[in-house]
């Protein structure tokens, strides 16, 4: 009961797919078309409980945490958009401790997919980030989070330390790529060399 409440919440939900073929919601899929619920809930409720940008506030109303709670949506970097909002919050004191994930579900659960030379996935199924054989994507299916902490609130608290956040950084490539969908060469070049100057990491 004496514990810090003040932690924050920064987490994504992505795509819930029902369907090999729609894109529809769960809410639109599950509530909105069940005739007999629907007379039972108030709308507004429903999709409050339903709708992803929801998610963190609903998690920090259920666990009664007073931090910042944003919900991050910046398509395949969410998770990792949230660690480094996370990041400059607890940097900034805005709070304590912070909680930051993602979380895509897919259901019913399909295995594989076509490949179609030109699309963003993976021709073989395999996701090779930051790799000089990188070739595309593969979907997601689960949920993930990790506790953010100050290293000295981590080392005070005794806290099982799993590992250590010396900088993050944050970009966007405007134009200056072939697609919409593709990365930037520069773009990540510019970014990874500006997050190890943040870090003070002698890559020389």
């Amino acid at each position: 009961e004496n514990a810090t409440k003040n932690i924050g919440v920064f987490c994504s939900s992505g795509m819930s797919l029902y369907s090999d073929k729609t894109m529809n919601s769960y809410y639109r899929v599950n509530v909105e078309s069940n005739s007999v619920l629907m007379e039972t809930l108030d709308p507004i409720q429903a999709k409050i409980l339903t709708l992803a940008e929801y998610l963190p506030t609903q998690l920090s109303y259920k666990l009664n945490l007073t931090g910042p709670s944003l919900s991050v949506n910046t398509a395949c970097s969410s998770s990792l958009v949230s660690i480094h909002l996370a990041v400059q919050s607890l940097l900034k004191g805005e709070c304590e401790a912070a909680l930051a994930g993602a979380s895509a579900i897919h259901a019913p659960h399909i295995a594989g997919y076509l490949y179609n030379q030109g699309s963003i996935f993976s021709d073989d199924g395999v996701c090779r980030p930051f790799d000089a054989k990188a070739n595309g994507i593969v979907g997601g299916n689960g949920v993930g989070a990790v506790v953010l902490k100050t290293l000295a609130n981590a080392e005070k608290d005794k806290d099982m330390i799993y590992a250590i956040i010396n900088a993050t950084s944050i970009n966007n490539d405007g134009s200056n790529k072939v697609s919409y969908t593709a990365p930037s060469i520069d773009g990540q070049k510019n970014n990874i060399i500006n997050v190890l100057k943040k870090s003070k990491i002698d890559v020389n």
